[in-house]
């Protein structure tokens, strides 16, 4: 199992990955409906941030509000949306 989002390797760290990706890949989705239909795709992926930043802070024990998992977020956003990692997220 691997560690995408860089988390403390603690008993259940694979369910808080997997419940991560989970909702990063339901935002992401959104964001991308979002642009199709003309929208921003900064404003599509700090919405993404701000979302996944909420429940990453939410998460107690596992790190996941730390500067790791953080860097990983705005590098998944910004591959997901082809942004560049200098756009301001």
């Amino acid at each position: 199992m691997s560690n995408k989002w860089e988390l403390f390797e603690i008993e259940d760290h694979e369910k808080i990955n997997d419940l991560l990706d989970k909702r990063f890949n339901e935002l992401i989705k959104v964001a991308k409906n979002k642009i199709e239909n003309g929208g921003d795709p900064i404003v599509a992926g700090c919405d993404v941030r701000k979302n996944m930043e909420y429940l990453m802070s939410s998460i107690e024990g596992f790190g996941a509000s730390d500067t790791e998992p953080r860097a990983v977020l705005v590098t998944s956003i910004c591959n997901e949306l082809g942004l560049s990692l200098i756009e301001k997220l």
